[in-house]
């Protein structure tokens, strides 16, 4: 580890102060593809996936956002 002179102010460094943790930054964009090919952006959201544990919840999550914000923006339907 290299030395930092912060290190020895503790108004800016406090050992164990500080938790690290990723966060990955997923971005979704929804097109309409007409029949001769052409197509228009329809949506762009993104979404922070903070610290995932597993693959599952983390894509769960992320789809059951996706479709909150679509029925929102009135894009879609509310299913239920």
């Amino acid at each position: 580890m290299e030395y930092c002179y912060y290190w020895n102010q503790e108004i800016y460094y406090t050992p164990r102060y500080y938790n690290s943790y990723k966060v990955y930054n997923v971005e979704t964009v929804i097109y309409t593809i007409s029949q001769d090919d052409s197509k228009s952006l329809v949506w762009v959201g993104t979404f922070n996936l903070v610290d995932p544990h597993t693959i599952i919840a983390s894509v769960n999550n992320y789809v059951t956002n996706i479709i909150k914000q679509l029925e929102r923006e009135k894009l879609i339907k509310a299913l239920g």
